[in-house]
């Protein structure tokens, strides 16, 4: 009996000291801001700061940087039923600009992961280590553009069927 007591205080404790996070669902959908540690210097300093609007409709835009836009799908599985990773595809809107990263949660407000950028003749690549902390659910009104898939990609959304 006194073990049961133990175990039950143990797992109020442990949902309590997670804010009660557990339970809830890890979705990108919102508005984060990313900061880029370039990753091919000894440093790895911050290179840039922006921020990043995940749509529910799988499509992504930075507020803070106009002209780069894209789509996002979650992969993985865990027993909320979506992704534990999330993956990224992008480029600007004049075709100069291609974007890939795959983030892993570290938390419901964190994600990490490599985000590289490249231009289609090759002439500047950028590889760099983001950080992305959740600022809030929803995000400022998105151009009125659709996002172009880099050359060869295919992104699905697994939150709204659309590709």
């Amino acid at each position: 009996m006194k073990t049961f007591a133990l175990a039950a205080a143990a797992a109020l404790l442990l949902t309590l000291g997670t804010g009660g996070t557990a339970l809830a669902q890890n979705t990108p959908v919102g508005l984060w801001t990313v900061n880029f540690f370039v990753d091919d210097t000894p440093s790895m300093f911050n290179s840039a700061t922006q921020q990043i609007c995940f749509l529910p409709d799988g499509s992504w835009y930075f507020p803070t940087f106009g002209g780069v836009l894209g789509r996002w799908f979650q992969k993985g599985a865990n027993p909320a039923g979506n992704g534990d990773r999330v993956r990224v595809l992008g480029s600007s809107l004049a075709g100069s600009l291609e974007e890939h990263a795959d983030l892993d949660f570290i938390n419901l407000q964190l994600m990490t992961g490599p985000w590289t950028e490249w231009r289609p003749d090759l002439s500047f690549k950028n590889w760099t280590q983001a950080t992305f902390n959740r600022i809030a659910p929803s995000c400022p009104p998105a151009p009125n553009v659709q996002p172009k898939a880099p050359e060869g990609a295919t992104a699905t959304s697994s939150k709204s069927g659309k590709g």
